[in-house]
């Protein structure tokens, strides 16, 4: 019995320090990932991903000019939410229920 309950506490541990966490993961992998694809410096001010709401939302969000261009900013996007359904869009594509961009 007391093995049983420690097995629990470690995953109710591992199952709170992931959803804490996921969302600065997620957060870096993107910002990595348009970096990448862009060629210049991309900043996340926050990134929140929430599972059961199959919702996207990125606040400030900043995608920086090359070295020589102006101004320094290219895309300045305060708020981006977007929302899928998932499961009736698999596998191919995503169905987007709202997309909302300011």
């Amino acid at each position: 019995m007391k093995k049983f309950l420690i097995i629990l506490l470690i995953f109710a541990a591992a199952i709170f320090i992931f959803s804490r966490s996921k969302d600065l993961i997620i957060k870096s992998l993107v910002a990595g990932y348009l970096s990448e694809v862009t060629g210049t410096k991309v900043d996340i001010g926050s990134f929140s991903f929430n599972i059961p709401l199959q919702s996207v939302t990125i606040r400030g969000l900043k995608i920086h000019n090359p070295k020589g261009f102006s101004p320094a900013i290219m895309a300045d996007l305060p708020h981006i939410a977007v929302e899928c359904d998932l499961l009736r869009s698999l596998p191919i594509k995503c169905t987007c229920r709202t997309w909302i961009s300011n």
